[in-house]
């Protein structure tokens, strides 16, 4: 799906949620808080990271019109 852990972040980061949430992708509450934390500068914790790779495919689904 994803090439690194950046890739990914990169994606995550780049999210419009309102798209997300009319495309019935799960896990928007984690991807809303993410993103407020990377927003402000702060890099995500490693429980964070893990629960992003838990919704990877909500967000590769999100990407590809799937």
């Amino acid at each position: 799906m994803f090439d690194s852990e950046q890739e990914l972040l990169l994606c995550l980061a780049n999210i419009d949620l309102e798209v997300f949430k009319q495309k019935g992708c799960k896990g928007w509450k984690y991807v809303e808080g993410f993103q407020k934390r990377l927003a402000s500068g702060q890099g995500l914790t490693n429980p964070q990271i893990t629960q992003t790779k838990r919704i990877a495919k909500e967000i590769y689904k999100y990407y590809n019109n799937m």
